[in-house]
């Protein structure tokens, strides 16, 4: 078992049971007098309990309870990974049992941890446009899993003569006016030519290069961050104008989430 990228067996333990929870699914709905079907409002789901079972075993109880006081240290914001699992798990700690010991060095451990949802490692498909004339088109995405997720964005001109105000999944009817709004959808003004645009709609952040920290660039986004529904999708990707041919390459990369 990993937790934070971290084998257990650094701490001297070792699994010897777990327990993974299905989260509760609340569903707002209400029943009117004469009414032919309830009405649904919507659906909320709330954290699946992690149950997890150690046996720490050391050559004295002091080098035990330093190995067991790490290991907690870790689980109280960790992302663990089971052996025979393929999922992955962002979990809190919620509950620790007292101690039991067995013998000199030897300890049982109870935790309990609470995780939002389960998911798979990032999943990316790369896409080549090119416009020509016409400065609208379409992208299909077929996310996996069955909750939304975020997706990050990277997109790079191949070929162009000018930087481009970029859109990405926004509506041929949407007010892009300085007054507007936009949901589930923005555009980049501008798209630099020598520099690769990164719209990482898990962190919530927005830059043109390769490090976030020195190139944030939310001056130059416009609308809102971008979630995806599970199944397929079919996202308009186009300019605000062109004047010549256009190449545009877009990578989009999301973790599949399981309620």
């Amino acid at each position: 078992m990993l937790v934070n990228n971290i084998y257990i067996s650094n701490y001297n333990a070792k699994l010897t049971s777990k327990s993974i929870g299905m989260a509760t699914v609340n569903v707002y709905d209400d029943w009117l007098k004469n009414a032919m079907s309830p009405i649904y409002f919507g659906k909320q789901e709330t954290y699946k309990q992690i149950k997890l079972s150690f046996y720490i075993k050391n050559s004295d109880d002091n080098s035990a309870l330093m190995d067991i006081s790490n290991l907690c240290s870790q689980l109280e914001k960790c992302t663990i990974k089971f052996d025979n699992i393929d999922f992955l798990y962002d979990c809190l700690i919620s509950d620790t049992s007292d101690l039991q010991k067995l013998a000199l060095g030897k300890y049982t451990l109870d935790v309990t941890l609470k995780a939002a949802y389960a998911y798979l490692p990032t999943i990316s498909q790369t896409y080549n446009l090119t416009f020509n004339g016409n400065k609208d088109s379409s992208i299909d995405i077929n996310i996996q899993g069955n909750i939304p997720v975020p997706i990050v964005i990277n997109a790079k001109l191949i070929s162009s003569d000018t930087d481009q105000n970029l859109k990405f999944n926004v509506p041929d009817n949407a007010d892009t006016s300085i007054n507007g709004w936009m949901k589930n959808g923005f555009i980049i003004r501008p798209l630099y030519r020598n520099l690769e645009l990164t719209v990482d709609s898990e962190r919530c952040l927005v830059y043109q290069g390769v490090d976030f920290l020195v190139a944030n660039d939310y001056s130059s986004f416009w609308g809102d961050f971008i979630t995806m529904q599970p199944g397929s999708n079919t996202v308009p990707v186009g300019f605000e104008s062109i004047n010549s041919e256009v190449q545009l390459q877009l990578t989009v990369s999301y973790k599949p989430r399981f309620i």
